[in-house]
């Protein structure tokens, strides 16, 4: 009975993990701007930001190419980031 409790739970644990790795799969490397008032993060290939407070994201880039790894810039008024 016992062993059948702890694979059942097991189970239930690498479930969840797998779940939660699918969710945010495409959702990297989020970058807080210096004022802390902003988010930046790529979504399947485009640059997004977010108030950090939440809210509706607006997308910066929308191109062909991969867009990923936004970094903000010292004074917080650029967003620089990777592409292919």
């Amino acid at each position: 009975m016992k062993k059948s409790i702890y694979l059942f739970f097991t189970f239930i644990t690498f479930y969840q993990f797998l779940i939660a790795q699918e969710n945010t799969q495409w959702l990297h490397l989020p970058a807080i701007s210096p004022d802390g008032t902003t988010i930046a993060f790529s979504y399947h290939g485009d640059i997004y930001t977010v108030p950090s407070a939440g809210g509706k994201a607006t997308i910066l880039t929308i191109s062909d190419a991969y867009d990923h790894t936004p970094v903000w810039s010292s004074d917080g008024s650029q967003i620089a980031f990777a592409s292919n």
